[in-house]
């Protein structure tokens, strides 16, 4: 059930085939009545799928979508969408827009992304070939403003090599129309597998219907960084910001403690810089899916393994950081917001963190917490040079109405209320989507 220390952060899958390669100003301090939690949808197995490793996303019209690793028939996978019941207290009815049956359209869904035109892209995390297969990007459209029925199509098949293998987290979809994300392997590097790529797909001008492939990095693996697992963040029309889970200088298991690294668009094509590259123990390693940024252009994540020392002396336990952006200094400057305490405080927090208008950080941790299935916590800005004031909104513990093992993202609401995935637990042990409610009731 989740239980990997030591490897590189990327989806169950594909684990086995790479493991051989505080804010600075004042915020106004809120208290909350308890948090309300509800498993908004528990997966019953079979044809509704199972094990939603990803994160969900929000429709306008208040409905969920996400996906699951299978769908317990096909072992493809499905797209799903869950509609809110008018009790708002009993579980959402779920309705499967796409189930992955042919090896061609690809298998194992992963990251979706919400357009302003009603569009859902996602990628698969293999598949999409006559044999095999190495992911593909797909296409999800409403055929009724209801969003009662969908057309799909396959935007793109990875060939592997020299071009990407295995894509993961979510696209990001410009101003244009183009589409960008991150392969976990392909590229460059040694043999046939590479250290991973980001590419961006855009519209064919001369075949209607077809996409072209632009690959912005390859990945070296020293200094640049190995398997960048998840999503690009985009900085403006021409800058993108990720992480590697890999590579880099420092040394972790001989493959690099990971890599924060930004893209710029030059009139010679896509330039990779890096910002900043772990060093692993303290300072945290295998940086994770996904950064989000402040007004002041500061970048917020989250890494599985660093922190503080377990006791056997292995620093596993996770953190929270921050960047900020040179000013005077040469450099970004790194600064830990929290460190994970394992056990009953959590520990591997697998989804990075959300940012909230108020400057708070909200993300998961897959294991630990009072009932040994991980957590669902909070991060307020404390004094300068303070760790941040961490808040378990909860605990689970893996049985009916509840879940176990949170390995996505979560997401927020208009409202503040938080929504998320458990890759296990709930009635039938197949995961669960969940609702946090946290009502503000005075001002501190």
């Amino acid at each position: 059930m989740g239980r990997h220390q030591g490897l590189a952060v990327i989806p169950r899958f594909a684990r086995d085939i790479i493991v051989s390669v505080g804010l600075a100003v004042a915020v106004t301090a809120q208290a909350w009545a308890a948090p309300d939690f509800l498993a908004i949808y528990e997966f019953p197995g079979g044809a509704h799928g199972v094990n939603p490793e990803a994160g969900v996303i929000l429709g306008p019209d208040g409905s969920v979508f996400g996906t699951t690793d299978s769908d317990g028939i096909n072992a493809g996978g499905v797209v799903f969408q869950l509609l809110p019941q008018q009790d708002a207290s009993r579980s959402w009815t779920q309705k499967i827009l796409k189930r992955f049956r042919d090896p061609t359209e690809g298998g194992y869904p992963l990251g979706l992304t919400w357009t302003s035109t009603s569009l859902l892209y996602g990628v698969t995390l293999d598949g999409g070939g006559s044999s095999g297969g190495s992911g593909t990007v797909f296409r999800l459209a409403p055929t009724t403003p209801e969003y009662t029925n969908w057309t799909f199509a396959t935007l793109h098949r990875f060939r592997g090599s020299y071009d990407g293998s295995l894509p993961s987290g979510s696209l990001i979809v410009d101003t244009s129309g183009a589409l960008s994300g991150t392969t976990i392997l392909g590229g460059a590097g040694p043999g046939l597998e590479g250290y991973g790529i980001a590419f961006s797909l855009t519209p064919s001008q001369t075949l209607p219907g077809g996409w072209t492939e632009i690959i912005l990095h390859r990945f070296t693996s020293s200094p640049d960084g190995a398997t960048p697992d998840g999503t690009l963040l985009s900085r403006g029309a021409s800058v993108r910001v990720g992480v590697t889970s890999t590579g880099g200088t420092g040394i972790c298991s001989n493959v690099g403690c990971g890599t924060v690294y930004r893209l710029v668009q030059t009139t010679d094509g896509w330039v990779e810089s890096v910002i900043y590259q772990f060093k692993g123990g303290a300072d945290g390693s295998i940086p994770v899916d996904r950064l989000v940024a402040d007004a002041n252009g500061s970048l917020y994540g989250a890494t599985a393994e660093g922190g503080l020392p377990g006791p056997d002396g292995h620093y596993f336990t996770g953190t929270v950081f921050r960047l900020d952006p040179p000013s005077a200094a040469a450099h970004w400057t790194k600064t830990i917001l929290y460190a994970f305490q394992g056990g009953e405080d959590g520990y591997s927090p697998q989804g990075g963190v959300t940012l909230d208008e108020h400057g708070m950080l909200y993300g998961t941790t897959e294991l630990g917490g009072v009932h040994s299935g991980g957590t669902v916590f909070k991060l307020t800005p404390s004094a300068p040079g303070q760790p941040w004031t961490k808040t378990i909104l909860h605990d689970f513990g893996g049985g009916p109405g509840d879940g176990a093992d949170p390995t996505g993202h979560v997401t927020l609401d208009d409202s503040g209320s938080i929504f998320g995935t458990t890759l296990w637990g709930g009635t039938a042990n197949y995961g669960t989507v969940y609702r946090i409610t946290c009502t503000s009731f005075d001002l501190i």
